[in-house]
Formats: structure tokens, C-alpha cells, sequence
């Protein structure tokens, strides 16, 4: 059963990096509006212009598409499968995220610069960690931590996971603590099976913020993945992340080696287009790198942002911020063209000459 049988069509519009900026989405949820706002230096001016049934949509977005950029629409999985849209790349509201536990822990804290970074700031506050499986941690965790934590950090779109749920969890595994000394600076629940130990949930000790300036996500994190190599884990599921490498979180995930995964549960899709290629539209792609799916193929599309031929050095530039293990495939865009003699590795494509969304889409889906 459909999860609705109308969506709402509104226009977002604001200024971008390199201008003004119009998005037409059409969204039950809030997925959609998320994304959009990777085209947006601040906020957007919303214009409703109505609720839509969705074998209308098609030709009610045709006839809306006056002065827009970028549209942005947003089906479950089975509306997606029915009235799936034209010409456009298909991007999963969210994916899987993990990481293969290393033979060599220390070889994994020296594969990032930033990363180094973090592992000094741990070393000079002296974090530690404490694994805890009383029940009176996990309720002061649960009320005093994770919820203010959750909240604060993504306000609307805050969905703290079920108490009872994640009880079970923590009765299944334990808490790890980031400790300085005896005082708490945060904590996480795990639990393993299957070879897996999964990260259900983190958060700063009484939901400070503060806390994550002097190491305590960057400790948990290493802990996760110390206490899986203990309990003879080969992969920590790290949860889920949003389907573009501009979101912040998988950002994080990603200095960390970790891999994406295609979602088996999942809720919707993100249909991205634009009725022409502008600079408007380089620059979303250049920020939000979105991540095209075919089956459980992953392919990011992203775009250098230059105005001029890109060479060697903007190739491999590019190739630095989005590469990501779980992607079949990397697309390139560079509206000028590419200099003579780019070379790239296998699984990137290049393209330019203003291209439509369904061409990025088939350029994705290439094999060989």
C-alpha cells in the first residue's frame, strides 16, 4: 500500500554559492528538504503550491518548472517503482555504512590526516574507555545523554531510537564509556552477532557538544572498533548515514575508511533533475556528491565546481574528496571539458558538456 497518494509540490527559493537559487520539490518527508538545502548558503523561502496526486505529478511539475534549477522528488519505494520520473538520478534516502575491523588498528588512525588530528587530541586528554552492563548506566545514558544529545544535534529532524528497543540492544552488549579519568565524557551501546558488532547509539555525556572538541566521538569511535577486534568482530556496523557525501555524518564516517552499503529496508527514494544544466546545478553536485542507485549498485555524482578545463591535479582533487569503498562507480563533472591525458582509475567516468540528469544516471550504471 502506498504510504500516500499526494505529495506536497513547494518551491525553495534563496541564494547559493553562486547566486540565486530555485529548487521545486515534492515531498511527503522531510529527506527531500534536507538535500535541497545543500543548494542553500542560509535559508529558503518556501511557496506551497499544492497537494498533488501522484499520477498527476509528472505533468504538474512540467508545468511548474518556470525559473527552477533543480527539482527534487521524493516516492517510497513502492510509488517510486509506479511512477518513478523521467531523466533523473536516483538517490537512496539513506545508506548502510560499516567498516572491515583492520588487522592493524594503528595503520587505520594513520590513513587520514584529519584523522590524526583527532587521535592527538585523545592522546593529550588522556580518554580511556569503561565497559558498563549495569541497567542503572543505561537509564541515565538513555534520558540524560542521548535524547538531549539526539535533539540538539538535529532539531526537526531529531528521531531518538526507541527506549525499550535500545534496551534490548544494551542488554544484548554493553556501554562503552569515554572516560577522563572519572568523569564521563560520553558513551555509546553496542552489541555483536554474526561476526558484526553493531553501533546503535551515541552521545556526549548530559548532551554537551562541547565534549566532541575534546575527543570524546573520535574516542568512541576507536573504542567501537578496538572492542570489535576483542570480541572477534571482522566488520562494525556504524548504522546509517544519508545518501550524499555532503552530509556531515557520513563526512565523519567516511575519514574513517568506512564502506557503503545499498539499505535492504528501504523507505524512499530521491529523484534529482534539472530542466538545464546551469552553474547552480555544478555547484549542488559539487556539495552534496549525491549517491546514485541501480539495484544495490552505488555510484556517487558529484562536479568539480571549475569553469574552466579541468586537468590532471582537478581529476585527482575530486577524486580525494568522494572516494569511498562500497561505490562501483565515481562520475565526474566538469562543464568545460577535461584537458588531454586525464588518466583516472577504472571505475570513474568523466563527463561534461552540460549534461542531463539521466545521462549522469546511465553514465553511473556503466559497466566495464
Amino acid at each position: 500500500m502506498l504510504q500516500t497518494c499526494r505529495l506536497t509540490v513547494s518551491r525553495l527559493e534563496g541564494m547559493g554559492p553562486v547566486g540565486p537559487v530555485c529548487v521545486l520539490l515534492a515531498s511527503a518527508g522531510r529527506a527531500a528538504e534536507i538535500l535541497a538545502q545543500q543548494a542553500f548558503q542560509g535559508e529558503a523561502r518556501r511557496t506551497e503550491l499544492g497537494r498533488v496526486p501522484l499520477w498527476l505529478l509528472a505533468g504538474f511539475v512540467k508545468r511548474n518548472l518556470g525559473g527552477v534549477d533543480l527539482v527534487i522528488v521524493q516516492l517510497d519505494t513502492l510509488a517510486a517503482k509506479l511512477f518513478r520520473p523521467n531523466d533523473c538520478l536516483c538517490v537512496p534516502e539513506s545508506l548502510d555504512v560499516g567498516l572491515r575491523v583492520p588487522d592493524e588498528i594503528p595503520s587505520l588512525l594513520k590513513s587520514n590526516h584529519s584523522l590524526k588530528d583527532d587521535m592527538r587530541i585523545v592522546r593529550k586528554n588522556g580518554l580511556t574507555m569503561r565497559i558498563s552492563h549495569d541497567e542503572s548506566d543505561f537509564e541515565g545514558f538513555y534520558e540524560d545523554s542521548y535524547v538531549p544529545f539526539v535533539n540538539g544535534r538535529h532539531g526537526q529532524d531529531s528521531v531518538p531510537r526507541d527506549k525499550e528497543w535500545l534496551r534490548r540492544q544494551f542488554r544484548e552488549g554493553a556501554i562503552l564509556w569515554v572516560m577522563r579519568g572519572d568523569q564521563r565524557l560520553g558513551g555509546a551501546v553496542v552489541s555483536s552477532g554474526h561476526g558484526a558488532l553493531h553501533f546503535w547509539a551515541l552521545a556526549t555525556q548530559d548532551g554537551d557538544v562541547r565534549h566532541m572538541k575534546e575527543g570524546a566521538i573520535a574516542a568512541l569511535y576507536l573504542f567501537v572498533v578496538e572492542h570489535a577486534k576483542a570480541e572477534g568482530c571482522s566488520y562494525v556496523d556504524f548504522g546509517r548515514s544519508r545518501g550524499f557525501l555532503g552530509d556531515n555524518i557520513l563526512r565523519y564516517k567516511r575519514k574513517w575508511g568506512m564502506e557503503l552499503r545499498a539499505q535492504g529496508d528501504l523507505q524512499s527514494f530521491l529523484f534529482v533533475s534539472w530542466p538545464q544544466w546551469n552553474s547552480t546545478v555544478a555547484a549542488f553536485l559539487a556539495s552534496a556528491s549525491v549517491v546514485h542507485q541501480d539495484g544495490a549498485d552505488l555510484a556517487v555524482v558529484t562536479a568539480t565546481g571549475l569553469d574552466v578545463k579541468a586537468g590532471q591535479e582537478d581529476a585527482e582533487r575530486v577524486l580525494h574528496r568522494v572516494a569511498m569503498d562500497g561505490l562501483a562507480r565515481i562520475v565526474m563533472v566538469n562543464e568545460s571539458g577535461w584537458g588531454e591525458g586525464v588518466v583516472v582509475p577504472p571505475r570513474v567516468r568523466l563527463a561534461g558538456a552540460k549534461p542531463k540528469a539521466g545521462e549522469l544516471a546511465l553514465l553511473a550504471q556503466a559497466r566495464g
